[in-house]
């Protein structure tokens, strides 16, 4: 996604950032038990509502975590489509073979559109700020499959989803860029195409953050930030994260760009009248 105007600028939140950002992604629907996963004809994943447990090796080895759970830094990488890579072998604590799906196969389903497993449905959230320059977006509730897909539970929310946004920030190098996220359940943060956070399991809300500064960043470059999430088990879901970077966003322009637009409208203008002019002098002296 291409980073807005103001990120091409490299303007940071805290010198005038916009009001809002808003980040558009895709959520995935699948069905949460094998009886609706017949009535929509589609297969189960039963990685959904069934163990409880941190899992950090769904995406990560051993030797590429430090002891508190945190990634190592630049180690390990999006796979080539962009999407996670599976590292659980024939399973983990809470991601599973079933039937003739190998625990990789069941995985792949999460972040991509496959109606043998899921349906995909557009989401969005909107980051506000708070007017010093800190980015936050908090639902306790995130539940923005509610009346979609293969319908809700009885509780009236629709459960057992994925969700994925992808986007792109400018780095500013003038220190304290942050990023932090907190959900339940699984949470996979990557910048620059490397994991950032792993919140990988099914849990109550857990919480990581990654101080940019510590990337070996080059200050004015354009880098790449995706987030990957799931929702395994009822009955709760939330979804919350703060940050000083000035994400790429589809908003309506901000007064940063509404700025820079006007003043580029305005030379279109002029441009268009200065054609016009030259085309009807080259007209009279033609004839």
């Amino acid at each position: 996604m291409a980073a807005g105007v103001c990120g091409l600028l490299a303007v940071s939140a805290r010198a005038g950032g916009p009001t809002t950002i808003v980040l558009n992604g895709t959520a995935r629907d699948f069905a949460s038990s094998p009886s609706q996963a017949a009535a929509n004809h589609v297969s189960y994943d039963n990685d959904f509502e069934n163990a409880e447990a941190d899992d950090k090796g769904i995406v990560a080895l051993p030797s590429e975590l430090n002891p508190n759970g945190t990634p190592i830094y630049n180690t390990i990488a999006l796979g080539a489509d962009g999407t996670p890579v599976y590292l659980g072998g024939n399973g983990t604590a809470t991601t599973f073979a079933y039937g003739n799906a190998t625990a990789e196969q069941q995985f792949y389903a999460w972040y991509h559109n496959d109606p043998t497993y899921n349906v995909d449905i557009p989401i969005s959230i909107t980051l506000t700020n708070n007017g010093s320059g800190l980015y936050t977006f908090n639902d306790p509730n995130f539940f923005p499959l509610d009346g979609l897909g293969f319908g809700d539970y009885a509780d009236g929310h629709n459960y057992s989803f994925t969700d994925e946004f992808d986007t792109d920030f400018t780095y500013t190098g003038i220190g304290s860029e942050t990023f932090s996220f907190s959900g339940d359940d699984d949470v996979y943060v990557y910048i620059n195409n490397y994991l950032v956070i792993d919140l990988g399991g099914v849990h109550g809300t857990e919480t990581q953050s990654v101080n940019l500064d510590d990337l070996g960043l080059t200050a004015g470059d354009a880098y790449s930030l995706d987030i990957f999430s799931a929702e395994r088990h009822t009955t709760g879901s939330d979804l919350a994260l703060q940050t000083e970077l000035v994400l790429s966003s589809a908003a309506v322009p901000d007064s940063c760009d509404t700025g820079l637009l006007l003043a580029a409208t305005a030379t279109l203008l002029l441009l268009r009248s200065w054609l016009g002019k030259r085309t009807l002098v080259a007209s009279e002296s033609a004839a």
